[in-house]
């Protein structure tokens, strides 16, 4: 038996666990902090997907053009996770 990690911003590879293949894909991921520019991680598996993106808080912090960047708490409260903190 092997295990394998991937990482990635790519949405589309969520669907992966749900193919009827058991255990060989499973969605999990970590929660990030973001205060001013700083972005932090708290490093504990949660199952499933991540219920938000850090993307365009990154590149808003690098300077560049985004359309729009919404608050960690306001995408959290989008996510039907209310204000609940990890």
């Amino acid at each position: 038996k092997s295990l394998g990690l991937v990482t990635t911003h790519d949405l589309a590879l969520t669907r992966l666990s749900s193919l009827g293949n058991g255990d060989a894909a499973r969605n999990m991921h970590f929660r990030e902090s973001v205060q001013g520019a700083k972005l932090t991680f708290d490093y504990l598996l949660r199952d499933g997907p991540c219920p938000t993106t850090n993307a365009l808080r990154i590149m808003h912090a690098e300077g560049l053009p985004v359309p729009s960047v919404v608050s960690l708490e306001e995408e959290r409260a989008l996510a039907g996770e209310g204000n609940s903190q990890p």
